[in-house]
Order: structure tokens, then sequence, then C-alpha cells
């Protein structure tokens, strides 16, 4: 930029500056008197001036009241604020895996009869989805019926020989309703004293037949998957939150969820579980949030749309983001301590929300820091600071001389003696 000498000098018995800077940059100096390209005289820098006044904080800066509305200074006082978030991300609608149930056979045998064969049909709990046929529970109906009969026939004998009769019956009993056959089914084995070619696999639970895992003919084994059924009347809703927004996210919060496709507003519920493991690839963290579907309106694999609102627990010390410089690793403020004089002062900081941020440290209520003009009074602290340390090697080696000058005097003193 360029600068415009002019004549004014310091007189005989005047504080002498140490550099003139430019009124509206201070970043420009000049070591003689100039105007800036608006005319505006640079303005003079004393040595009292770097060092803050009386002022023991290095890098504190003194602004005459014209500058200072010139610069555009404004600031705010500390205060205490309970401080809250709102946060919209997206989730994808999962199966709630306490209604997801596989179903197995306990017995090996052969699939005789499918009862339900497609998948998205609705079961009910107790109904048969198909019956297989068992060589091992043909035996075992055989024995309940044995035992049966065994009982009858010796109704009319000692309490020993009853006893025995009763508890092989009960055993062989125990035995089908191991196998998983149900009440029914043995009550009218009791009653017919027939044994049944092929028995009924029931469904565990009411759903949704999801999968289809045999065909008729088919041979299967207890490791056997025959059908998976989900009762989707309850449905998880995965969102997903970055690592900065973990703070704010904790189990209870309420949240409201908007899901493409179904147009009946927003879904309301509440976060259930917050996952251990953070994605590698997101860098995100999965939150459960559990919804109720009495519709089946609301299907797994559908986008959706979650907003949940958190707030920080009780009042917290905050200031406006604005009011912070960030310098690498640190951060740091400028309080004015009285008007017209700021002090750098580095600050410990914590959540942010709404334009605020918490203080964790550096600051005490009521203070007052600035919000607007910080990065001109930042240059102007950092240029005192600067200048403060060219003069230190001057200041020292004024001080190696005088003492060099009394030890030559000393030495030469002796030498006479």
């Amino acid at each position: 930029m360029e600068q415009k000498a002019t004549s004014t000098s310091p007189t005989v018995g005047e504080r002498k500056p140490l550099f003139y800077r430019n009124p509206m940059n201070p970043a420009i100096t000049s070591p003689v008197p100039a105007k800036d390209e608006m005319g505006m005289d640079y303005i003079p820098v004393y040595p009292e001036d770097l060092q803050g006044g009386t002022s023991t904080t290095p890098g504190t800066v003194v602004i005459d009241p014209v500058t200072m509305q010139k610069m555009g200074v404004r600031t705010q006082k500390v205060s205490m604020k309970e401080l809250s978030k709102e946060i919209t991300t997206y989730g994808i609608v999962s199966t709630d895996e306490d209604g997801l149930f596989m179903v197995h056979a306990k017995f090996n045998g052969w699939v005789e009869d499918i009862k339900v064969k497609r998948t998205g049909d609705w079961v009910k709990k107790g109904e048969v989805l198909l019956y297989v046929y068992s060589p091992e529970i043909v035996t075992a109906e055989a024995e309940f019926i044995m035992a049966l009969r065994n009982l009858s026939a010796v109704s009319e004998g000692s309490k020993e020989v009853i006893k025995d009769a009763k508890a092989l019956l009960m055993a062989s009993k125990k035995r089908l309703e191991l196998f998983g056959l149900p009440d029914w089914f043995i009550e009218d084995l009791k009653k017919t004293k027939i044994t049944k070619k092929v028995v009924p696999i029931e469904a565990p639970a009411d759903g949704i037949v999801t999968k289809i895992r045999v065909r008729p003919k088919s041979f299967i084994t207890p490791k056997t998957i025959l059908y998976e059924i989900a009762d989707l009347r309850t449905v998880w809703v995965l969102a997903s939150f970055f690592e900065e927004e973990l703070p704010w996210i904790k189990v209870g919060n309420r949240a409201l969820i908007e899901i493409k496709g179904i147009n009946k507003g927003k879904f309301e519920g509440k976060i259930d579980y917050i996952y251990p493991v953070v994605d590698k690839k997101t860098r995100t963290v999965n939150a459960r949030i559990i919804l109720k579907n009495p519709d089946l309106t609301i299907r797994p694999g559908m986008y959706a749309t979650v907003t949940v609102h958190s707030a920080a627990h009780g009042e917290v010390l905050v200031i406006p983001k604005e009011a912070v410089l960030r310098t690498g690793k640190h951060e740091h403020v400028f309080v004015m301590r009285e008007p017209g004089k700021f002090e750098p002062r580095a600050v410990s900081l914590g959540l942010e929300a709404n334009d605020l941020v918490e203080v964790l440290k550096g600051l005490s209520h009521g203070e007052e820091v600035v919000v607007s003009g910080q990065f001109l009074i930042d240059s102007e602290s950092s240029l005192k600071e600067a200048a403060l340390k060219m003069m230190e090697p001057t200041a020292n080696k004024k001080a190696g001389n005088m003492k060099m000058h009394h030890h030559m005097k000393n030495h030469a003193s002796n030498m006479k003696d």
C-alpha cells in the first residue's frame, strides 16, 4: 500500500515512537509518520503501548474510542444458559429383532405338506405351517399309546404297579412335548390311541412370513431353517449420527421421523439404544429408535428423515462462537478489562449449539468478550508481541555491555593496585 510521508516529527522532550501503524490495518506499519490512501494519519506506537500500559499480560492492546468505532469493535458479556440443539439426519427402517423368529423342527423327517406357501402371508401364533413325516416321532407316539393302555390294564393292581405305569406314561408324554408337538396333537393321540403318520409344525408367533426355506418332500433336520417370520407391528429406525454429534445424543431423546412414501405426517419415537461401534467408512454411529406400526404401512428398508431435539443438562457458561479465535490447536478470545483495553485470554471450549459455545475454562460470568473487530485487535496484539521480542535482544545486549564495562573497570583498578 502506498504511504505518503508527512513532515510531522517529534520535538525535543517528546516521547519517540517505535513505529507508526495504519489506523485501518494494524499489519501495515511505517518507521516514519505517514498517511494512508484516505488521508488518515498513521498512529504512533510507543514502548509502553507494546507492554499494554500497566498490564502484565503479553499482547494486551489499548485502543482509543475513535479507533474502536472505526474498527467496529463490539463486546458481549459472558452468560449462563442452557444449550439446546436440533439435529437432522437420515435413517433406515429395520426389522425389530425382538420380533424376528426362525422356525426349526426338533427332529429329522421329510416334508409332506406345506400349508403356508407364500412369503408375505400373515400367520398367527399356533397356525400350522407344514406337516412332516418322522419315523422317530411315529415311534414316540406308539410308546405313548402303549403307556396309556398299560395304565388302563393295571388300574386294578397294586399301588406300586400303578405308580410305575403312571411314571412311564408321563415320561412318554414328556418326550413328545420335547419334540415340539402341540398340546392339542398330544390330546388327540390320548383320545384316539392311533398313531399319526405326519405331525404339525406351528408358527411360534404372529407375524409376516419373510422367507420360506423348504419345499415338499425335502429332508429336514433340527439345523434346517424352515421359515423366517417377522412381527412388523413394531419396527426399528436406525439413525446415523456423526462423531461430533454424539455428546448431544442420549437414550430417551424424543425423535420425529418422516418416511418417504408414507403421507401420514411425522411419526414420534424415542432413542432406545446407541450402538457402541463407529462405522469406519462413514464415521457415524447408529442409534436405535422404536416405532409402533400397527397398520404395517412402515416397511423394512425404507429411508427416513430423523430429527432429534436435545438439550444439555443444566445451565453452562457460554459465549458467541464468533468471539473465538482459533489458531491451530488453541482457542483464545479478547477480554475487555476496561474501556479500550483488551487482553488475550486462552479458553477451553465444550459443546456448540445455535451460534453459542460452552466455556469450560478461561472465563468468568459477567466478563466482556469482543465479538466483532477481534481480528484487527488480534493483529495488533501479535505485532506488539513481536515487537517486544525484537526489543529483548537489544535490552540484553545493553545489559551485557554494561556488565562488561564494570568488569573491565574493576580489572584496571586491580592492576594499578
